[in-house]
């Protein structure tokens, strides 16, 4: 640098170092979980990383700080990583779907008193239009589409 008088000076010089941006990804096997089931999810990085941060709905999970998440929520997930040089990286937002379990009302027309051989007739409904019905008895086990 050198003043208004012609008078110059140098610092010292310094090491920058930049960083490279990290790629962070979230993935899941499965991102529509029945209820009660969850999911987990992995987050994957480009380079090894000191810290992970897990965010849902934008809020810090508190206590999550592994690379993996096990979760029973409906929501957006995001991961955020930190470098070995302090940098933070957000990885992409993984939508969760729960899926809630069908609920099944089982009715027959008339009190049930059933006496070996004879047959009992019963009924269902459910709350899904779709989907596979299994009965279960303490003897036997059907399927029915």
């Amino acid at each position: 640098m050198t003043d208004a008088n012609g008078c110059s000076d140098q610092s010292e010089s310094i090491d920058i170092v930049i960083d490279t941006a990290i790629n962070v990804t979230l993935t899941t096997s499965n991102s529509a979980p029945c209820e009660g089931d969850g999911t987990t999810l992995n987050a994957t990085a480009s380079t090894p990383i000191t810290i992970y941060n897990w965010y849902y709905a934008d809020q810090l999970l508190v206590d999550q700080n592994e690379s993996v998440l096990f979760t029973e929520e409906s929501g957006e997930y995001t991961a955020m990583v930190t470098s070995v040089n302090g940098c933070d990286y957000f990885s992409n937002t993984l939508v969760i779907s729960v899926t809630p379990l069908p609920k099944i009302t089982i009715f027959s027309p008339s009190e049930i008193i059933s006496c070996e051989p004879s047959v009992s007739v019963l009924a269902s409904t459910t709350s899904t239009v779709e989907g596979n019905w299994s009965w279960f008895d303490q003897k036997r086990y059907r399927d029915w589409e």
